[in-house]
């Protein structure tokens, strides 16, 4: 089950995110059911300017292409089992690579707001899904 921090995640989720970030979000909280029964809570979508400011972002989440998120076991309480988290993290960055070296399109971070997942997809249009296990 997905949740959504607020109502605003819930809209720019289902209406104005890139549809392939939606599709990246999907398969992660797909795999999260599936093998632990975990849900997720959508904590960030799209950013205005000045919100991905003051965190310190550099524009992905004003693009479109990036999502927060964190597992929960109700709509509210958050989970942190670090080792499927590792795990659920290379299986993704495995089946969807982001397209460069550089990148991952799943890393697990904190810049101040608490640790979450930064799910995200390349400008390019270059996503793709490359095998399920």
């Amino acid at each position: 089950m997905i949740y959504y921090k607020t109502e605003r995640q819930r809209n720019e989720f289902v209406d104005r995110i890139d549809a392939r970030i939606r599709a990246v979000v999907l398969i992660f909280s797909g795999f999260a059911e599936m093998e632990r029964g975990y849900d997720v809570i959508i904590t960030d979508c799209l950013r205005t300017k000045k919100e991905d400011d003051k965190w310190g972002g550099v524009g992905i989440h004003v693009t479109g292409r990036a999502v927060d998120l964190n597992f929960c076991n109700n709509q509210k309480m958050r989970i942190l089992d670090q080792g499927y988290a590792d795990q659920l993290i290379s299986q993704i960055n495995n089946i969807i690579p982001y397209g460069s070296m550089r990148y991952k399109t799943v890393l697990y971070h904190d810049v101040g707001g608490g640790g979450h997942f930064h799910l995200q997809v390349n400008p390019t249009g270059l996503t793709t899904i490359r095998r399920f296990p």
